[in-house]
C-alpha cells in the first residue's frame, strides 16, 4: 500500500505543478499579439513621420518669419570637386511668399556659378557624410541669398534642397 500511496502523491504533485504552469499555446498567442501591437505602433509612427516630412515645408515659416512660398527647381549640373571627383547635383530653392520669381529667373546663371564655386572647394570624402553636405548646403544658401537678395525686409530664398546628389 505504501508504494501505491507514494506513486499517487508523486503523480498528484506532478499534475499540480503542470496545472500551475502556463500553457505554451496561450503564451505564444500573447507573444504574437504583442508583436503585432508593436509592429502596428512602429508602422503608425513611420507613416506619421513620412506625412510630417512631406507636409512640413508647406506648414512652417522660414527662419526670417515670412511664410514659405513655391519651390524653384534649378537644372541639374555636373561639377568637378576639388580632388578631381565628379558631382552630379540638382538643387531646389524654397522661395518665400515675399519672393518675386520673375526677378529671380534671370539670376539663375549666377546661382549656377555659385554652385560651382561652393562645390569646387569640397573633396569627395568631405561630401560623403552628412556634416559635409550640411556645410555645403549652408554655404549655398548664404551665396544664393546674397545673389537674390531681399524683397522688402525678407529674404527671397529660405532653404536649399538637394534633389539629386551623385558623386563619382
Amino acid at each position: 500500500m505504501a508504494p501505491s500511496t507514494d506513486t499517487s502523491s508523486a503523480s498528484g504533485s506532478g499534475s499540480a505543478v503542470l496545472a500551475g504552469a502556463p500553457d505554451s499555446g496561450a503564451a505564444s498567442k500573447r507573444h504574437g499579439k504583442s508583436k503585432r501591437l508593436l509592429l502596428s505602433i512602429v508602422l503608425a509612427v513611420v507613416i506619421a513621420g513620412g506625412a510630417a516630412a512631406f507636409f512640413y515645408p508647406k506648414l512652417v515659416h522660414s527662419h526670417s518669419g515670412v511664410q514659405n512660398g513655391p519651390i524653384l527647381q534649378l537644372s541639374s549640373s555636373t561639377l568637378n570637386l576639388a580632388d578631381g571627383h565628379i558631382l552630379e547635383i540638382a538643387i531646389a530653392c524654397q522661395l518665400t511668399t515675399a519672393a518675386n520669381q520673375k526677378d529671380i529667373d534671370p539670376l539663375e546663371p549666377r546661382l549656377f556659378n555659385a554652385e560651382i564655386s561652393v562645390f569646387s572647394g569640397f573633396t569627395y570624402p568631405e561630401l560623403l557624410g552628412l556634416p559635409g553636405k550640411s556645410l555645403a548646403k549652408a554655404q549655398l544658401l548664404k551665396e544664393f541669398q546674397a545673389i537674390v537678395g531681399t524683397s522688402g525686409k525678407y529674404q527671397q530664398i529660405s532653404e536649399v534642397y538637394f534633389t539629386t546628389f551623385i558623386m563619382q
